[in-house]
């Protein structure tokens, strides 16, 4: 059996890969959709039965860029409050009250300010019912909540942007064009790695029986505090890491739906690892084995589920701990219990005060 150590590796190693996968680069032919007409690429999402639900037309641009051009938010706005986004501003008000220019690209910003031709049908794009208009890689996309692809005006206006963007491209600026492209990456590769940390977390925590708390309510509090931590975490590394910068708050803000359930996962998987970890008390207990018990249950598609129980007699003084009358098992140890045997439980005092078994022994 894995050591706790053991199980938090693994799941640092699970989060690592994720992370490598997010930070690949994605291929061109699978970014660019079908390619239509010998000048445009036409990308679908779809839903249940086949539905289209999103509909992306998009053109190819001179070179590799990210960013993003919608109506401002309350996000963008509460990122901007918090001093989490620095966004550009063109001096154009009517552009720049509607629009939210989630890019640090310097040729883009350069583009936005100088043409406003270029704004112009960004505004005459989101009038029209795309919801953004934004650059993954090499193709500038004009995106929209529905079925239909973007007209013969529309897609002019695209090109008008396209155009705009290449020809400052093309003027050539010193340094790096976006000096937040790298960090950008990290910081969704970083979201990214949360996700299979914190499930695998909750599934190791509850498939492992020796891994157990005698009471797994009392990981509440810690875990509401760690959960805290965490955010105020997210939040001040948000403000470090990319300050300056547009659209790191982005990040969060399209994960939003995941890190709202996958930072409580977080938050209790590190409680039980850290409790269990930094832990480095044991006392060994010893109560007799009044029975023991399997409780089958059923799911939707009636297959059975059998959880197993062990049932403690009285409390005497070879129990300094204080076990529960009731302890959940795993098969192995079910069937090795007899009526009037021995369960011998090494107990841990837990480094948040949350006691844990670490190992538990019948004998007859």
């Amino acid at each position: 059996m894995l050591t706790v150590l053991g199980w938090l590796l693994l799941r640092v190693a699970l989060g690592a890969v994720a992370a490598l996968i997010a930070l690949r680069p994605e291929p061109i032919p699978a970014s660019a959709g079908v390619f239509r007409d010998g000048a445009r690429f036409v990308k679908y999402t779809r839903g249940k039965g086949r539905r289209v639900l999103r509909t992306q037309t998009g053109l190819r641009l001179g070179r590799a860029m990210s960013f993003s051009l919608r109506k401002e938010t309350w996000v963008d706005r509460l990122a901007k409050t918090l001093s989490l986004a620095e966004e550009f501003t063109t001096g154009d008000r009517l552009f720049d009250d509607r629009v939210y220019i989630a890019a640090d690209d310097r040729t883009v910003r350069a583009a936005l300010g100088d043409d406003r031709h270029a704004r112009a049908a960004v505004m005459k794009l989101l009038d029209a019912g795309f919801d953004q208009v934004y650059a993954n890689r090499f193709i500038l996309w004009a995106s929209r909540r529905d079925d239909q692809e973007a007209n013969e005006y529309e897609l002019g206006y695209l090109d008008t942007i396209r155009n705009a963007i290449n020809a400052e491209d093309a003027r050539g600026f010193p340094g790096l064009p976006d000096p937040f492209a790298d960090r950008i990456r990290w910081l969704n590769a970083g979201v990214f790695a949360v996700y299979p940390f914190a499930l695998a977390g909750v599934a190791v925590s509850a498939m492992t029986s020796t891994a157990q708390f005698l009471d797994g309510s009392a990981l509440f509090g810690p875990t509401v505090t760690m959960g805290g931590a965490l955010l105020c975490g997210l939040v001040a590394g948000l403000r470090f890491y990319a300050s300056g910068s547009a659209r790191g708050h982005r990040v969060i803000a399209r994960h939003a739906i995941p890190l709202l359930f996958g930072l409580p996962a977080l938050a209790f998987a590190l409680t039980a690892d850290l409790d269990r970890l930094l832990d480095p008390s044991s006392t060994l207990t010893a109560r007799p084995i009044a029975r023991h018990e399997a409780i089958v249950t059923h799911d939707s598609k009636g297959r059975d589920h059998v959880t197993y129980y062990v049932v403690l007699g009285p409390r005497d003084a070879a129990d300094p701990v204080g076990l529960p009358t009731t302890i959940r098992v795993d098969r192995d140890l079910y069937t090795q219990a007899t009526t009037g045997g021995t369960l011998t439980a090494e107990v841990g005092k837990g480094a948040f005060g949350v006691a844990w078994y670490r190992s538990i022994v019948v004998s007859s």
